[in-house]
């Protein structure tokens, strides 16, 4: 599971700082983020091995039957209150 960090300032802050500080913040948080995922993966496969030495049965994710079970989720009624665009960003995002 991938934990989101989130860098969140007011324009009034953000607005305060030159150009080279807006991109120096935007890419140490890019490479922060893609360093903890990298991390994670790493973690991911050493528990993953330290569970099945242990005699835990780990059963793959197939990610093309969950893509479809969670398809319908999206198309619910009740989802109509969303953000115009949003459903659609899903579905490509799903598509993908």
């Amino acid at each position: 599971m991938k934990t989101i960090n989130i860098f969140v300032c007011g324009t009034a802050f953000w607005d305060t700082l030159t150009a080279e500080q807006q991109d120096i913040l935007v890419r140490t948080a890019r490479e922060a983020g893609e360093y903890q995922n990298r991390i994670l993966v790493e973690f991911e496969e050493e528990i993953l091995e330290k569970m099945k030495a242990d005699g835990v049965t780990v059963t793959p994710i197939n990610y093309e039957d969950y893509k479809a079970a969670v398809e319908a989720f999206y198309s619910y009624p009740e989802f109509s209150y969303w953000t115009p665009g949003l459903y659609e960003t899903i579905k490509k995002i799903i598509a993908e």
